[in-house]
């Protein structure tokens, strides 16, 4: 018998997992699948405009928070050294 299954891929490292298909209205004919483990996030990238395909990234948890922590690197309050009129 075939069972329809999901499969969420990482877009950095290639980890993947398996969502199977769980039926809520048996009258619909499009599948339902479980919700995706936690600490899987969608990034939206928009850095190629042309490929409006393949907008959303899927992160597994690590890559998720190393993601996560060079955005707040990137993000964070840097410290400016006042100027010196020393040439």
């Amino acid at each position: 018998m075939r069972k329809n299954v999901q499969i969420l891929i990482c877009d950095r490292c290639g980890k993947s997992v398996m969502l199977k298909e769980k039926l809520l209205n048996p009258n619909t004919t499009q599948p339902i699948y479980e919700s995706r483990p936690d600490g899987w996030i969608s990034i939206c990238d928009e850095r190629n405009p042309y490929a409006k395909d393949n907008l959303f990234k899927e992160l597994c948890p690590d890559c998720a928070k190393s993601y996560n922590n060079m955005i707040e690197s990137f993000w964070a309050p840097k410290e400016i050294k006042p100027e010196s009129d020393e040439v």
